[in-house]
């Protein structure tokens, strides 16, 4: 039941980590957390909580990053899916959706972990067999890292995740082909994502924070002062409308 966080290395070196919530060794930082990964296992301390925040951590610093975890897990790490969500993150929770008793720990099927995720802003995708819990794995990958958001991949705790199915499987080149190499640029596929991260970007890494490029990624406002304030980003605009008006258009720097 110990959530495990995996993930594929974005360097020109690759490699993947693994590992499983509560284990006896932890990063003590983050070169030595992307050293793990190379060499193909890392063991977060700390349950469902430190693994989802180990996730997260990959995924920020250019790791193809996905998480498995179900029932009580879920609610442990439930949190920090929220900070997922806003920092544009792009791993994929894989969830063997089970009930969540009070009594004691449940393995029988059960929405309620799938459902309390509801809320976080996670996309949420739910298999009703053993080939769609595969095919849906990749297609989430695919989803999170065009729209940068993070996303939920959910089967049956039980029924599914411990039936004995014949599955067709895709070959690496597939999956390359179809997730393309991490390491690659590729179009920013909206408008939006093209005014705030440029033409290009990487398929699941953005430069949150750059000094060429001023601007956030997500919401931001000043805490309420005597004289009053307004949010960050129409400070941002004001003292900045000559550019606010050929690039966000005339509604925008009235606004402003």
């Amino acid at each position: 039941m110990g959530s495990r966080p995996r993930g594929r290395d974005r360097s020109d070196r690759g490699g993947e980590a693994g590992g499983i919530g509560g284990g006896t060794c932890g990063a003590d930082s983050l070169g030595h957390a992307r050293s793990l990964a190379r060499l193909g296992g890392l063991h977060p301390r700390g349950g469902e909580h430190a693994a989802a925040a180990v996730t997260a951590g990959m995924s920020m610093t250019g790791l193809r990053a996905t998480n498995f975890s179900s029932g009580q897990g879920i609610a442990y790490m439930h949190e920090s899916l929220y900070a997922a969500v806003g920092k544009r993150l792009t791993y994929v929770l894989n969830v063997a959706a089970r009930a969540i008793t009070k009594h004691a720990l449940n393995v029988h099927a059960g929405h309620d972990d799938y459902h309390a995720v509801d809320d976080t802003g996670f996309f949420q995708l739910f298999a009703k067999n053993v080939q769609e819990a595969g095919d849906f794995s990749l297609i989430a990958h695919r989803i999170a890292e065009l729209s940068l958001n993070p996303g939920l991949n959910a089967q049956d705790g039980f029924l599914t995740s411990h039936v004995i199915e014949t599955v067709r499987l895709p070959e690496r080149a597939l999956i390359k082909e179809f997730l393309g190499d991490p390491a690659d640029m590729i179009d920013s596929p909206t408008p939006a994502q093209r005014l705030v991260f440029g033409a290009q970007r990487r398929p699941g890494l953005i430069e949150v924070l750059s000094g060429e490029v001023p601007r956030a990624a997500g919401p931001a406002a000043r805490a309420p002062t005597a004289a009053g304030s307004r949010g960050l980003s129409q400070a941002l605009a004001a003292a900045d409308a000559d550019w606010v008006a050929p690039h966000l258009g005339p509604p925008l720097a009235a606004a402003a």
